[in-house]
Parts: C-alpha cells; structure tokens; sequence
C-alpha cells in the first residue's frame, strides 16, 4: 500500500471545496436534464458510487478529482 501523502490543512480545505462546487455543479446540470431536484439527483449519485466502488475507490477517486480539478484550475489561471 502507498504511503499517504501529506497534505497542508489550508490545500486540502480549498480541495475539498473545490471538490463540493464541481459535484454540486454537475449535480444540477443532471438535476436539470433528468428533470430532478439537486436533492434527488444527489441520492442517486451516491447510491450509484456506492454501489459500485469500495470505499477505498470512493476516496481515492474522490482525491484523483480532486487533484485533477486543482491542475485544471491552475492551468487556466496561467
């Protein structure tokens, strides 16, 4: 197993909330086209990850995204 990796308090924070506002994003997009609420299309996501990944996968796909969207973002800022 890889060691974790060490990440400052102040970036995993602004990860996270990185994280939320891409997922409430796409949350609203699906929301929207499925003709759901943000409510409901949120239960079904979590259902459909749950369903599908351990919670190992779940945490560390959450973190790839995670990651992901930083150099997205940063990349777009320069």
């Amino acid at each position: 197993m890889a060691e974790p990796i060490d990440i400052p308090a102040a970036v995993r924070a602004q990860l996270d909330h990185d994280l939320a506002t891409a997922i409430g994003g796409l949350l609203s997009q699906a929301a929207e086209r499925d003709g759901l609420d943000v409510i409901e299309a949120n239960v079904d996501l979590t259902l459909w990850l749950l369903a599908r990944m351990t919670p190992d996968q779940l945490a560390a796909s959450a973190a790839a995204l995670a990651i992901r969207l930083h150099r997205t973002t940063t990349e777009v800022a320069l």
